[in-house]
C-alpha cells in the first residue's frame, strides 16, 4: 500500500503520482497527513525496521520550505508551528465546510478509526464583524458542522470535546505563514515576468486564489513581510502587500479570514 499525490489546476484533478520513498516504503504506507503544510505532518506505516511490529504514526519535519524560501532582506523565521493543530476556516457569515478543508477532516478520521486511543478537541471561533448574537450563532454553527461531520462519518460523540469558543482578533496563529504579494492575474506560470519585474531580486512563488494566481515572495512573520513589501515598493512601485496561507490556501483578507476558523487537536484519552 502506498501513498500517491495529485495536483489541482483550474478546478480539474492531475492523474495520481506515487510519491516514492521516502514516503514510501516496501510495507504498508497511508494516511498521509499535513500539520503544517507543506513542512510537517504524519504518515501510519509498518515500514522495517522502524515500526514497532504493526501499523505505527510517524512523524516528519522538512528542513527546507517548498512553497517559498526566505529572501535576503529578510531575517531567517521561525514558525510558529504547532504539529498537533489544524484548521478549518469559513467564509464570511458561513458555517458551511469548504471542500478544501474536508480532507483534513477525512485524515483526522481515519486516523480515529484506526487507532481507538485517539480522542479530538474541537474549538469554533468567528471574526469581530457583527452583532453579539450573530457572532454567537456562528460559533455554534460551525462548531456543530465539524462535530456533525465527525459523528456523521462513525465517530462516536464520547470521543468529541466540542468547545465553542468567542470573536477572535488573532492575525499571527500557529501555522499560518505571511508573504508579500506582487502581483495577481489570471495566468498561471507567470513567475518568470515577476522576475523580469524585480530585476531577479527575489524568488517568485505562486498560488490559485479566487479566480487568478497570486504571485509572491518571501515567508515569515506579519512584522517581517509588511517590512518587506514596503521595501519591494520602494524599489519597484508594484502595490505589494502582505498576504497570509495555509496548507497553499491563500486567505481573502489577513485580518478577518483567520478568525473565521475551527481548531481541531488530537489527543490520548
Amino acid at each position: 500500500m502506498d501513498i500517491f499525490v495529485s495536483h489541482i489546476s483550474n478546478g480539474k484533478w492531475g492523474p495520481a503520482v506515487n510519491m516514492k520513498a521516502p514516503v514510501n516504503t516496501i510495507g504498508n504506507d497511508f494516511s498521509l497527513i499535513y500539520s503544517n503544510f507543506p513542512w510537517e505532518g504524519y504518515l501510519v506505516s509498518n515500514r522495517y525496521p522502524d515500526s514497532k511490529g504493526g501499523n505505527d504514526i510517524f512523524s516528519f519535519s522538512l528542513e527546507k520550505p517548498i512553497i517559498s524560501k526566505p529572501v535576503d532582506t529578510t531575517k531567517p523565521f521561525v514558525y510558529n508551528a504547532d504539529p498537533n493543530l489544524l484548521y478549518a476556516f469559513f467564509k464570511t457569515g458561513s458555517s458551511e465546510i469548504a471542500p478544501e478543508y474536508k480532507s483534513t477532516i477525512d485524515s483526522l478520521i481515519g486516523l480515529m478509526k484506526k487507532y481507538d486511543y485517539l480522542n479530538i478537541s474541537i474549538t469554533s471561533f468567528a471574526d469581530v464583524r457583527g452583532s453579539e448574537s450573530i457572532n454567537s450563532q456562528l460559533v455554534s454553527d460551525r462548531l456543530n458542522a465539524v462535530t456533525g461531520y465527525f459523528t456523521a462519518s462513525g465517530i462516536s460523540a464520547s470521543r468529541i470535546i466540542g468547545k465553542p469558543g468567542t470573536t477572535s482578533t488573532d492575525r499571527e496563529l500557529p501555522n499560518l505563514t505571511f508573504h508579500a504579494q506582487i502581483g495577481f492575474v489570471t495566468k498561471e506560470n507567470q513567475e518568470d515576468y515577476f522576475r523580469w519585474r524585480t530585476y531577479n531580486s527575489y524568488d517568485i512563488f505562486s498560488l490559485e486564489k479566487n479566480n487568478g494566481y497570486s504571485y509572491f515572495t518571501g515567508n515569515g512573520s506579519l512584522k517581517d513581510m509588511q517590512a518587506l513589501a514596503r521595501e519591494i515598493n520602494a524599489k519597484f512601485n508594484l502595490g505589494a502587500f502582505v498576504i497570509v496561507t495555509y496548507r497553499g490556501i491563500v486567505f481573502d483578507d489577513t485580518v478577518y479570514s483567520p478568525n473565521r476558523r475551527v481548531e481541531m487537536k488530537l489527543f490520548n484519552r
